[in-house]
């Protein structure tokens, strides 16, 4: 995946919009627009800004190779961090991380459940 697409990918998943994005960078909107359309790339420091801003690693932002998932799981452990539940990642000892793992899964389940049955209605 590009970076425009994951961009926009990560701008929609946020329910934000490309003001909400260009307010937060200092940018204006036709920027955002440059950036998720291919047009234009951002500057390697804007690139930083979007990774604290989404809460995704830079390596995500500036690699093809990172999967979602392992950002969706980055998004939520810097989630828990921030929320003062974890201090450190490095903290993390097997049975809490076993416990994150398991209620990824079960949040994960109960979406994906919920939105197969909005789509039956």
């Amino acid at each position: 995946m590009e970076l425009k697409d994951k961009l926009r990918s990560l701008r929609k998943q946020n329910d934000l919009t490309q003001t909400d994005v260009a307010k937060y960078l200092g940018k204006t909107d036709k920027s955002i627009s440059r950036y998720e359309g291919g047009q234009c790339k951002p500057s390697y420091t804007v690139i930083v800004a979007l990774s604290k801003y989404f809460g995704v690693p830079l390596s995500y932002l500036i690699s093809e190779e990172q999967s979602f998932k392992e950002t969706k799981v980055q998004q939520l452990l810097n989630e828990l961090i921030k929320e003062g539940i974890i201090t450190d990642l490095d903290s993390i000892d097997k049975n809490t991380e076993s416990m994150i793992v398991n209620a990824f899964k079960i949040d994960l389940a109960f979406q994906l459940n919920k939105k197969r049955k909005d789509e039956k209605v």
